[in-house]
């Protein structure tokens, strides 16, 4: 009974943060001449690329990951693994995309507890690196970023990027009073640097496709750095939200609050549900072809070993 309500509890707070920004987003495109847009299909199909480029990246990470605890994944191995634990997102519960990924893992000979530990720290670098990558370029945005919050911010970061172990004796500590085995690598500085490397990669790539889209539907890219910025920093902030599955609502209304003084509130609008299809539509597409080719896979398994 108590399973069932914390379901029903989550699943009707994702309705309302869907319902709560179509709402505000409908509301504010009552008064948009959607005539007077102008669409350009050039910097459109370059947003969608740009973007592929920078989920691309993210399953280098992906394999990069896997390699690193000992498996032989190979290019493909890491793209579905990626993808369909993407998916999981979607579920409400922030669990399902770790059960996912290490469900997979373990299928390329990465055990429980060492990949469910090393992917939730590696989540970790990534949110980390990721709003180090915002930061760096809004530090001289004074209306986003005040100095003094940039200057803690790096020092905490540089304090986990100097000393990334502390984040594996940290896990071994709770696992140990979980009376589960403790994990035997280390994560090194390399590592984590390696990480950091790979997530600015992947959100310039995807910031440079929302200035393309937002080119796209003819609004001016007068701050390039601004822009590039706006998506990745409302990922995170809808990555950070405990509500919503994959941050969805969050997300979107994240955009539209962050270009209020740059565009009118009709086209943020706009921009911001476009962005949602945009974005879903790309990741679902990947998890949907993830999940034939391992459905596949399977299939073919079956068919030999009879």
């Amino acid at each position: 009974m108590a399973k069932r309500m914390g379901v029903f509890i989550r699943y009707t707070a994702v309705v309302a943060v869907l319902a709560l920004f179509l709402i505000i987003a409908t509301r504010n495109l009552t008064d948009l001449d959607f005539a007077s847009v102008e669409w350009k299909l050039g910097p459109l199909l370059l947003s969608v690329v740009f973007l592929q480029s920078g989920m691309m990246v993210n399953v280098l990470l992906m394999k990069f990951v896997l390699r690193f605890l000992g498996s032989e994944a190979s290019f493909k191995d890491a793209y579905n693994a990626y993808f369909i634990s993407n998916v999981g997102r979607y579920i409400p519960g922030k669990i399902w995309q770790i059960l996912i990924l290490t469900r997979l893992a373990r299928s390329h000979g990465v055990g429980a507890i060492e990949g469910s530990t090393l992917f939730t720290i590696n989540q970790l670098l990534v949110v980390i690196s990721g709003f180090l990558f915002v930061f760096f370029l809004l530090v001289f945005d004074s209306t986003i970023l005040s100095k003094s919050l940039f200057i803690i911010i790096i020092i905490l970061s540089s304090v986990i990027f100097l000393f990334p172990g502390f984040l594996v004796k940290t896990a071994n500590f709770f696992l140990s009073r979980l009376t589960f085995r403790e994990i035997q690598y280390s994560i090194t500085r390399k590592y984590a640097l390696c990480v950091a490397g790979f997530v600015f990669i992947s959100y310039f790539f995807t910031g440079v496709g929302f200035a393309f889209l937002t080119y796209g539907i003819g609004l001016p890219v007068a701050d390039p750095c601004y822009l590039v910025a706006v998506y990745p920093l409302s990922y995170l902030i809808g990555y950070l939200s405990l509500i919503t599955p994959g941050g969805i609502g969050v997300r979107e209304s994240a955009v539209m609050f962050l270009l209020r003084d740059h565009f009118s509130t009709e086209m943020a609008a706009l921009l911001s549900v476009i962005a949602l299809i945009w974005f879903v539509a790309v990741e679902l597409l990947n998890g949907a072809i993830a999940m034939n080719s391992v459905g596949r896979a399977r299939q073919d398994g079956r068919a030999r070993s009879k």
